[in-house]
């Protein structure tokens, strides 16, 4: 399978904001950094109440992730306890509290927060400090300030956008001399508006509330700015004005970023009064302020729906990767005249490798292993997918050809299916799928694609028969119409087959070289059963990843031989 690519994500730093003196600690973008104060930290944090091996920053797929490593008392992100083991995103102004120290995080290249030292007067030519009592303002401009801090206050504890509409249109009619307001959501058309929700003093049914074309079209024109107009008379507004009898009215663009996407309109009508000009100018004002609030109340309110849905689905991968655990056999055990250990490990939440070992009708004993391109959920749901359907067809038939091609054309209709767009890569799969035969002593396989696995002989340790040195086919889902036509070897009872996935030899080192087949056959030469096999393996690949947090890809490493 094609090598990997691995996603660096930009720069950290995470700047000391309190505590003791500390410089600004810069965690490597290639590789985890453990903080605590262990001396196998990189970063070392002397103080008592900081545990040896207290946090883990990882970079994966161009985002920053911390976990606290049940460390004993605990990791903070935005003076939130976050749960031990579960990485935790973090983002530039986000703020870390590990022991005495706060950091605050700074994603991406850009200038450093600018800290200054304060002075201390001198004492003898210190001036009065004097405290000074909120100025007396007009009773009208008093309570409209009144009103925003309230307001402000109220749409932050706003949970909808209902909620948010109903504490604005309450205030706008307390301070202003509107009779109707209403919060409206700005749509394609520039001639239709969506109304979030209207109030109205007169509190009747039949007061329906209708929206003024060119007023609307006056404040999505403009860079923000709140629009009014008095006396459809005066100035040629349109011919909407008339009709709705409008004498007095006001729009309030809500933005966000540079967009206006919500407007606050008031109006009055015949019969409601004159408003004068001096408290239409006031209400403008005020409105200006209104409308910020609620821009900012709005964007809220999308920041928390967007981290709902964030724990929702961090909650279905769970749930799914509990699913894959599931469908693995268990790390150790015999099946049938075979016994096998393995070791499973997926680069990110969700795995497109799959191995399984089973015995078929007869006794003999199928084994297999493979890897879907790509990773994350479709990856997942092919993997989960063809793993029954291989199961299902060698517990019925025990014909591997028949099981294989099955399987390919499963495989093959999913990709043809599959909307990816232009240009982009078949989804395929790799597969090594034997079936142990203890009576004749001999091992019938098919490789498609895969490559991946090695027998090692007891009477030739030194010179195991390499997947590569097979005649192999091509990859699942690739053609319809590939034959595979099973090959064999013949088995000693000490021989052992050793398999797995494409993320065991394309793991990098720090330095970028990769793990490789020589290191894999090199430390299954000098093993002794399956056991050390794949722990061996395992700790070989440790040693050369040097990594604390996640591999670069998914890895499956699975040995096996006759009892």
């Amino acid at each position: 399978m094609p090598a990997t690519t691995t996603h660096l994500a930009p720069p950290l730093t995470l700047d000391p904001i309190a505590g003791p003196p500390l410089d600004p600690i810069t965690p490597r973008g290639d590789h985890p950094s453990l903080l605590g104060r262990s001396t196998e930290a990189d970063v070392r944090l002397l103080d008592e109440s900081v545990s040896r091996r207290h946090a883990l920053i990882t970079p994966r797929a161009g985002v920053w992730l911390i976990a606290d490593l049940e460390s004993k008392h605990g990791t903070r992100v935005n003076d939130t306890p976050i749960k031990p083991n579960t990485p935790a995103r973090l983002r530039t102004g986000d703020t870390v509290t590990i022991g005495p120290w706060v950091l605050r995080a700074r994603v991406g290249v850009g200038a450093p927060s600018t800290v200054v030292t304060t002075v201390r007067e001198d004492a003898a030519r210190m001036t009065q400090i004097q405290r000074h009592a909120p100025a007396v303002l007009p009773r009208r401009a008093q309570e409209q300030l009144d009103h925003l801090i309230e307001c402000a206050a109220a749409t932050a504890a706003a949970a909808t956008e209902a909620d948010l509409a109903g504490v604005v249109l309450d205030h706008v009619l307390a301070a202003s001399p509107f009779p109707r307001a209403a919060l409206l959501r700005r749509t394609a058309s520039a001639e239709q508006v969506e109304v979030i929700a209207s109030r109205s003093r007169r509190q009747k049914a039949t007061d329906q509330f209708r929206i003024s074309t060119s007023l609307i079209a006056a404040a999505s024109e403009g860079t923000g700015e709140v629009v009014s107009l008095a006396d459809a008379d005066a100035v040629n507004f349109g011919h909407s004005i008339g009709e709705l009898r409008i004498q007095a009215a006001l729009c309030a663009p809500i933005t966000l970023g540079d967009a206006a996407v919500a407007y606050l309109y008031l109006d009055a009508r015949a019969g409601d009064g004159l408003i004068a000009p001096s408290d239409l100018s006031q209400a403008a004002t005020y409105c200006r302020g209104l409308a910020r609030i609620c821009g900012l109340a709005l964007a809220n309110l999308q920041r928390r729906r967007l981290e709902l849905s964030q724990r929702e689905f961090e909650r279905e991968l769970g749930d799914a990767h509990h699913v894959q655990q599931i469908l693995l056999p268990p790390p150790a055990g015999a099946v049938g005249p075979l016994r096998y250990a393995r070791h499973f490990e997926p680069g990110s939440f969700l795995a497109g490798d799959l191995f399984d070992v089973l015995a078929l009708p007869g006794g003999q004993v199928a084994a297999f292993v493979g890897d879907v391109t790509g990773h994350g959920a479709a990856a997942a749901v092919v993997m989960a997918a063809a793993q029954t359907r291989l199961r299902t067809e060698l517990l019925r038939s025990a014909d591997l050809a028949r099981a294989v091609a099955e399987v390919n054309a499963f495989v093959h209709a999913f990709s043809q299916r599959r909307d990816t767009g232009p240009g982009a890569p078949t989804l395929f799969m790799t597969l090594f799928c034997a079936l142990f035969d203890p009576g004749a002593r001999t091992l019938r396989f098919i490789d498609a694609g895969h490559g991946h696995w090695l027998l090692r002989r007891a009477a030739q340790p030194d010179d195991p028969f390499l997947g590569s040195q097979c005649q192999g086919t091509l990859p699942l889902g690739v053609d319809l119409d590939t034959r595979f036509d099973p090959e064999h070897l013949a088995l000693d009872g000490a021989d052992r087959l050793v398999l797995y996935s494409d993320g065991l030899v394309e793991q990098p080192s720090p330095a970028g070289d990769r793990f490789g087949s020589r290191r894999v056959t090199d430390t299954v030469r000098h093993s002794a059963d399956v056991d050390s096999d794949v722990l061996r393996l395992v700790d070989a690949l440790r040693q050369f990843a040097q990594t604390r947090g996640g591999l670069a890809d998914d890895v499956t490493i699975a040995s096996m031989a006759p009892l």
